[in-house]
């Protein structure tokens, strides 16, 4: 086929450019794990870097570049490894002997996973956002 009968692929500037709610998206969740390491205040009982995913995860579920799976799996790739990364990293670690120990542990670790699994999360969500899935539905 001719170079000028191609249909002209998107390049990752105008798919960004395109997706404006999407990068906004993005750029809070990835904002959110890199405060994860500095400590802050917290307002109420949560902590900023919380409160940053948080308000990062109501603009992820309002976008309309990704399908509602894709949407939970890239939030919920940090939710589950703060959970149970933290969780299996403080089981395994010495100071699982007492209540206090096994939190400050926790507290240790769970930050690291946070951050790990928001890597994993905005990977995929990029993924999806510059190879979207093709729809089953046909358009008539």
């Amino acid at each position: 086929m001719p170079r000028w009968k191609r249909r002209p692929t998107p390049d990752a500037w105008s798919i960004l450019h395109g997706h404006r709610r999407e990068v906004v998206a993005l750029a809070l969740l990835g904002l959110a794990a890199l405060l994860v390491p500095f400590r802050f205040p917290t307002v109420l009982i949560f902590p900023v870097p919380a409160i940053v995913w948080a308000v990062g995860a109501v603009v992820t579920l309002s976008c309309q570049g990704w399908n509602m799976p894709d949407r939970l799996a890239g939030l919920g790739a940090p939710a589950l490894a703060w959970i149970f990364g933290g969780g299996i990293l403080a089981l395994t670690g010495p100071e699982r002997t007492s209540v206090e120990g096994l939190l400050a542990r926790f507290n240790e670790v769970a930050g690291i996973a946070f951050i790990i699994g928001t890597a994993a999360g905005l990977t995929w969500l990029l993924y999806r956002l510059f190879d979207p899935p093709v729809s089953t539905h046909a358009r008539r």
